[in-house]
């Protein structure tokens, strides 16, 4: 397979804001992908009870980098300067994830691989 050649991806996602609930269903019903230290991101964000709430979902990439642009760049969220799983898949093997170290997205995530977590939801 050459550089140019692009792998479907598995499950279907979606990048856009307002897409991450949906995406997180879709990924949960695998529970290979999107790893974190414990497991599969999409269904620790799914099984989360947290605040009296359990509506908990893995965002898309572009909710990812709204909270990037609104709460991290501003110092606000508590968030690390590391990479966090979106639930938008890039390719087959693949998803897009979020450094919110310098606010780039990348796309060749290896789904197996351990990286943080922001559960959200929609309010």
């Amino acid at each position: 397979m050459d550089d140019n050649t692009i792998v479907p991806a598995l499950l279907g996602t979606k990048g856009s804001i307002g897409t991450g609930a949906e995406n997180t269903e879709l990924c949960a019903k695998d529970a290979s992908l999107f790893e974190i230290e414990n497991g599969p991101a999409a269904l620790a964000c799914r099984k989360l009870d947290f605040g009296g709430y359990t509506d908990w979902f893995l965002p898309s990439k572009d909710e990812l980098m709204f909270m990037y642009m609104n709460l991290a760049s501003r110092g606000l969220g508590g968030f690390r300067g590391e990479p966090y799983w979106s639930s938008t898949e890039g390719s087959y093997d693949n998803a897009y994830f979020q450094s919110f170290r310098d606010g780039r997205q990348f796309y060749n995530g290896y789904k197996l691989m351990p990286l943080y977590v922001r559960a959200i939801r929609a309010f």
